[in-house]
């Protein structure tokens, strides 16, 4: 009859209707989902780069402190070997070091062999 056609015909569209709903709502949800992705991506990417800030700050900051140190030594070596202290220092070893050429070679005169 006319009046059920009617119905199902209603029905049909009621079940379109609530389908493009449905897919509306499941559009709105994936897009939602991309986004939040591509923020955390984003956040990510935003970390690890500040991470190799920091690498190379540090590793620069390291490389500083290791030239100041290198620096404060030679000059503590240069200021000590100047001083009075180092020259004693520097002819304590010379003369430690004549010492140990005389010994060592007063011993080993070679001897001429007595036929």
């Amino acid at each position: 009859s006319m009046r059920e056609h009617e119905d199902w015909m209603n029905e049909q569209e009621y079940r379109r209707m609530k389908t493009r709903e449905r897919i509306a709502v499941a559009k709105q949800q994936q897009y939602q989902r991309q986004e939040q992705h591509a923020q955390s991506v984003q956040r990510y990417e935003s970390h690890v780069a500040a991470f190799e800030n920091h690498k190379q700050r540090r590793a620069t900051r390291l490389r500083q402190v290791r030239e100041e140190l290198d620096l404060k030594h030679h000059r503590m070596l240069a200021g000590l070997y100047a001083s009075d202290v180092g020259s004693s220092v520097i002819s304590g070893y010379a003369l430690e070091q004549q010492v140990n050429r005389s010994v060592s070679s007063s011993p080993r005169r070679r001897r001429i062999p007595s036929s």
